[in-house]
């Protein structure tokens, strides 16, 4: 029976790495909302969240992370954002900025706006693609109508 679940296993493992299955090794994601008005940056270094912004402040801000960000090569997705502003990844996390995702959130009209935003990670296959295959624009990227 051991050897049946091993090779029921190993098939799943290959029809994985046919792109029909997918199963990340490393896979997490933070959800973030808050008041902005003018500019505020999110960095995200393993499990530690920090907020830094102009003299005007963050205000209501709200967090809820699943997973840690891991010290190994990833690639970052921005999802579901909401704001008037520009919501952008301004760097991906690799050994340089020791593992580290910033977010800059530019709010370019007078008064604070509310903003939200989902950022998804997930690691490499062994052959150096994507584990979802698609890269950052794949098919599992059109969630618009996700709620958090």
């Amino acid at each position: 029976m051991v050897r049946n679940i091993k090779a029921a296993l190993v098939a799943l493992a290959g029809v994985g790495g046919l792109g029909l299955m997918t199963v990340p090794a490393f896979a997490g994601s933070l959800n973030w909302s808050g008041t902005v008005d003018d500019t505020a940056t999110i960095a995200i270094r393993g499990r530690d969240i920090r907020v830094d912004s102009n003299f005007k402040g963050v205000r209501d801000e709200r967090r809820n992370m699943d997973g840690v960000l891991p010290r190994r090569d990833l690639r970052v997705d921005l999802r579901n954002t909401r704001g008037r502003g520009d919501v952008q990844i301004i760097q991906q996390p690799n050994e340089r900025n020791h593992f580290t995702a910033i977010v800059r959130i530019k709010d370019y009209q007078a008064g604070a706006d509310r903003y939200r935003f989902r950022l998804v990670w997930r690691d490499r296959n062994e052959e150096g693609h994507w584990r979802d295959g698609d890269g950052p624009r794949g098919r599992d990227n059109d969630d618009r109508n996700d709620r958090f």
